[in-house]
């Protein structure tokens, strides 16, 4: 029960299936103003596989309702600066077990509210350099079963002042090997009942510049079962200007199966 300051504040439930190979190498500023509901039950067979650097500044307000279940398997190297509020509302149960190397640098004001129970089995490589303010109020019991071997190279400097109420019950072999400057500024009343062999091997140099105040309220029962091998090939260097306002309200249940019985991770 995390409250904290992180520019994620996504509230959905989304069934992301989607299990394709794109290889999208559009270069382009985008003024992305796009105010929608939108149901988007595809389910497909998704490798993405896009290896890119983006620099997506996308300020929107969108209200995706999509329902979906989704099966993110994307390895890639992002660079995603996106700058926007958005309220992600999807409500999912997702399997996500995405692989990538990702730097994503969104710089965003999010809302992340999301009801979920989520096995989080991602395998992965991501330095994750988003420089955020995140109101994560989510709520959840969540069985993030990762099984991973990841490089987060969140390359950062955080002020994490989460203040929260957690049960973090993972169960996980986790190598963490992080090397950063962190500011833990966290209050509160933490049950962590974790029950794991933890090599978190997260070989990385972070500097977490989530500089953000984040209230994680996202209460959920997550199977985010996205099982897929996404190849998004978009190489690309795209500067994805969509300013918009975002309320991505992306219902859906999803199954997020980043290999992991984690909770609260």
């Amino acid at each position: 029960m995390r409250l904290f300051t992180t520019w994620d504040m996504r509230l959905f439930t989304t069934w992301d299936m989607r299990l394709f190979t794109t290889w999208d190498m559009r270069l382009f500023t985008t003024w992305d103003m796009r105010l929608f509901t939108t149901w988007d039950m595809r389910l497909f067979t998704t490798w993405d596989m896009r290896l890119f650097t983006t620099w997506d500044m996308r300020l929107f307000t969108t209200w995706d309702m999509r329902l979906f279940t989704t099966w993110d398997m994307r390895l890639f190297t992002t660079w995603d600066m996106r700058l926007f509020t958005t309220w992600d509302m999807r409500l999912f149960t997702t399997w996500d077990m995405r692989l990538f190397t990702t730097w994503d640098m969104r710089l965003f004001t999010t809302w992340d509210m999301r009801l979920f129970t989520t096995w989080d089995m991602r395998l992965f490589t991501t330095w994750d350099m988003r420089l955020f303010t995140t109101w994560d109020m989510r709520l959840f019991t969540t069985w993030d079963m990762r099984l991973f071997t990841t490089w987060d190279m969140r390359l950062f400097t955080t002020w994490d002042m989460r203040l929260f109420t957690t049960w973090d019950m993972r169960l996980f072999t986790t190598w963490d090997m992080r090397l950063f400057t962190t500011w833990d500024m966290r209050l509160f009343t933490t049950w962590d009942m974790r029950l794991f062999t933890t090599w978190d091997m997260r070989l990385f140099t972070t500097w977490d510049m989530r500089l953000f105040t984040t209230w994680d309220m996202r209460l959920f029962t997550t199977w985010d079962m996205r099982l897929f091998t996404t190849w998004d090939m978009r190489l690309f260097t795209t500067w994805d200007m969509r300013l918009f306002t975002t309320w991505d309200m992306r219902l859906f249940t999803t199954w997020d199966m980043r290999l992991l019985t984690t909770w609260d991770k």
